[in-house]
Formats: C-alpha cells, structure tokens, sequence
C-alpha cells in the first residue's frame, strides 16, 4: 500500500511540473478557467488519497473522524472532475447560461448528500477498525460513483449535438478533451472492477498527453512557422494574430480578463537617416530588451518596424498600473549603442483595459490612441525629430 501512496506522490509532482511548465511558455492549454480548476481538482484528491493511504498504514496518526472527512471530501471531488470537462466543452459553445449551471450542479449535490448520509448510516463505504478504508455494498458504492459516469455520458451526448457543426478550433479542443477524459474515465471502470487499482495518478497520465499532444507540439508549430521576429526575438506579426484569435474567444465566452498595451519607438526614422539602418536596428532591438525586462510575464509582439504590442494576463494584469510607472521611470534611463554611437532610449506607450462589451479591436485602438497622446506629450518633452 505505501507504493500507492508513492504513485500518488508522482501524480503530484506531474499535476505541479505542467502547471511551471505551461506558465514559463506562457501559453494556455485552454482559454478557460476549466483547466486550471481541473488540475487543482487532480491535485486535491492525489493529496486526500495519499493521506488515507498513509493513515491506514499508520504512517500518520489514527483519526476516525479526520479519516472520514477526508474519504468525504474525495468522493465529493470526484463528479467535480467530469463537471469541469462538461463546463469548458459547454463554454466552447457559448451556452454556459445560469439554467446550465443549475443542471451541472445536480449531481454533485445528489454526490453530498449520499456522502452525508454515508457518514450517519454507512451503505457505501466505512472507514472500520484501526481507520481501515472499505467498501460496502457494490450497489451502495455504485450510487456515489454513479454521478460522474452521468457527466461524462452528458459530455458525450452535447458532443455528438454539436460536434459536426463546430469549426475545426473547437472540433480540435473537442478531440484533446476527450482523449483526456478518457484516461479518467478508463481509470475509474479499472478502479471499479479491481479494487486496488489507483485511479488518480492514472489520470494524471492524461495531463501529460495534453503537454505532449497540446503545448509541445504547439511550441513546434511555432518554431516552424517563425512565429519569432527574426530581428528581435520577440512574437511576430503573425504570432500577434494567432493569440489575439485565442483572446477573442474568451471575449466571446465572458472569461477575459486582460490589458493592451501598445507601444512605438520614438526617433527610429531620424537614426536610420543620420546613422544608418545598421544603428536603427540597434534602437529596435534595445526598445525590445526593455519592453521584454518590463513585462517580464507577458507575451512581446513586433507588429511593425518599431511597433510593439503586449497582452497582459495573470500577475502582470493584476500589476498593470505599477509595471506602466515603472516604465516611464526606467525608460529615461536607458540607451541604445550601435558601434561608437549611443542614442537615449524613448518608447510612447498607451494602456488599455478590457471592460465587458467591448471588442478586442476596441481595446487595441483605444490603447493606440492613448499611445498617440503619449508619443507627442514624449517628444515635446524631450524635443525629439519627427520619427
């Protein structure tokens, strides 16, 4: 039984290595919330199940009541797994409404009060003597697992309705979720035919063909597409579509959250006249370095000759208003060397904030505006030429 608890331990480790893994290439494996809630969901009930494990291997002290709140909060866990996969594959759609979201929650409360009652009157289950974890009745058992087998037959059933009219994004986000279910799915019909089978670091199983099959593979299609500005390093023009595509999405399903900021060098016409295309290129790629050291969390995109653009998410949106004063402060700073020649560092940049109803083009012209402003108020300041 200790091997199990150790099993268990890797599925951790693999939930915790994606989840680094995915924030350091910044790249989501889906445009919901769903996925981060399903991997905190796999997490939470790797570390429940290895604390039963260990108690009943006296590994950790004997605590009859412990043990049962902890077999409780498992089995309530358990239809919430299906429910977030039945939840984002509605989302694709749009049709997350208020009536769906009192449908979904159905069968997780139908899970609570059998959990409940269990706890009184035991049918399913029974934490016995010295805290030994066992099963009773295989029909009582069958009424707490039955609920996420009702999930995942709903998810099928919404899958076959919508599936040949869907476009191939969303018929692409169909495919990997199911193949990931599946793995939860197959582990649980193992699980129940043969007790002792671990069922959760199999699943964990599934996370790793989503790195594989998913972000792995879209790095690749990346690498080959040269989604990379040759000059900067940083994302092209194209690259700046294909997110903007994804971010658009979640516009469209009421789960954005996120700032634009447009950015433009400042004097780039003026060195390349009087010093070359050489040192021009010197200007474009120290604009780069500080925009990148700035928004050190967030994705950098060149979409024109000293045109940048950056998308934030995550901590970086929570920062937006500090990382902007701390650019306006260290710019003045910062110079930009090309041979013997050293140029002073100037960037105008504008900020805007995704409100509800707004478009993505909304938010991109209402920051590129605000870039504007800034670009004359900078060079008035600093008496820079005209471009």
């Amino acid at each position: 039984m200790v091997y199990y608890a150790e099993l268990n331990i890797l599925g951790i480790l693999t939930c915790l290595i994606i989840q680094h893994k995915e924030t350091k290439d910044k790249q989501e494996l889906f445009s919901t919330r769903a996925f981060k809630n399903i991997m905190l969901i796999i997490e939470s009930i790797l570390v429940l199940d290895t604390a039963s494990l260990l108690i009943q291997n006296d590994i950790i002290p004997h605590n009859h009541m412990v043990h049962l709140m902890i077999m409780n909060g498992y089995f309530i866990l358990q239809p919430l797994f299906p429910m977030e996969i039945l939840a984002f594959i509605i989302s694709i759609e749009n049709k997350f409404s208020n009536k769906v979201k009192a449908l979904l929650s159905v069968p997780l409360i139908l899970t609570v009060i059998a959990v409940i009652i269990n706890s009184v009157n035991p049918f399913a289950f029974i934490i016995g003597e010295n805290d030994k974890y066992s099963r009773l009745s295989a029909s009582g058992f069958v009424f707490i697992v039955i609920w996420p087998i009702i999930y995942i037959i709903a998810g099928i059933l919404f899958l076959f309705a919508n599936y040949s009219k869907a476009n191939d994004t969303k018929r692409e986000k169909y495919r990997h979720v199911i193949i990931f279910a599946m793995f939860g799915f197959a582990a649980g019909v193992l699980s129940f035919l043969f007790r002792g089978f671990l069922l959760w670091p199999f699943v964990s199983l599934g996370l790793i063909y989503l790195y594989v099959n998913v972000l792995s593979q879209s790095n690749q299609k990346l690498d080959i597409l040269a989604f990379k500005d040759s000059l900067t390093g940083v994302g092209n023009a194209a690259l700046y579509e294909s997110v903007s595509g994804h971010i658009k999405e979640q516009i469209d399903s009421g789960d954005a959250e996120f700032a634009l900021v447009v950015m433009d060098a400042n004097g780039l016409k003026f060195i390349n006249d009087t010093y070359g295309h050489e040192a021009g290129n010197e200007f474009i790629k120290a604009s780069a370095r500080f925009i990148c050291r700035i928004f050190d969390h967030s994705p950098i995109f060149r979409i024109g000759g000293d045109e940048f653009v950056t998308i934030l998410e995550k901590s970086d949106y929570q920062n937006r208003e500090e990382l902007l004063k701390k650019f306006d402060e260290e710019i003045l700073f910062e110079k930009a060397l090309s041979e013997d020649n050293e140029f002073p560092l100037s960037i105008a940049r504008g900020m805007e904030v995704y409100k509800q109803g707004m478009s993505f083009s909304e938010v991109f012209y209402a920051a590129d505006n605000l870039m504007y402003a800034n670009k004359s108020e900078v060079k008035k300041k600093l008496n820079i030429p005209s471009r």
